[in-house]
């Protein structure tokens, strides 16, 4: 399993374009070398949320699994599917972050990619990197470790 690491801050273009981190983009190619990722809302953070889609194949329960008069599974799907999107990547690893993505994300001009393991997310750089000091020290709290 591939582990997205590291973070960067990338500029978007003037044609609205955003380079993905050269470390992650063979992550986000399925086997034909295709991309294969979606983009998503994070459930938790003013972020974006980025999956493999071999990553959110295996995770996700078989769509025909799902009870749609389930009120919590329907509800489950409906914000997962109903929100990503699968953005396609040029050949220079450039995506477009759709508008409504960015506008909740509060991402303009540039963004921060920040490797989570298993996913990715992508911050406006200020609140990406306000995020990881806050976690940083949230860690340091449990561990008792001195600043």
């Amino acid at each position: 399993m591939t582990q997205f690491l590291g973070n960067s801050t990338n500029k978007i273009d003037a044609k609205g374009r955003v380079s993905v981190p050269a470390t992650f983009r063979g992550a986000l190619r399925n086997a034909k070398g295709e991309p294969a990722f979606i983009l998503r809302p994070s459930d938790l953070h003013p972020c974006i949320e980025g999956w493999p889609r071999a990553t959110i194949d295996a995770m996700a329960p078989p769509v025909d699994a799902i009870d749609p008069y389930d009120e919590e599974q329907a509800d489950r799907s409906l914000l997962w599917y109903g929100t990503a999107v699968e953005p396609p990547m040029d050949t220079e690893g450039r995506i477009i972050i759709p508008a409504h993505l960015a506008a909740m994300a509060g991402i303009a001009g540039e963004v921060m990619f920040i490797g989570a393991g298993r996913s990715f997310q992508i911050w406006s750089p200020a609140a990406g990197a306000a995020r990881l000091a806050e976690v940083a020290e949230r860690m340091r709290a449990r561990r008792k470790v001195p600043a």
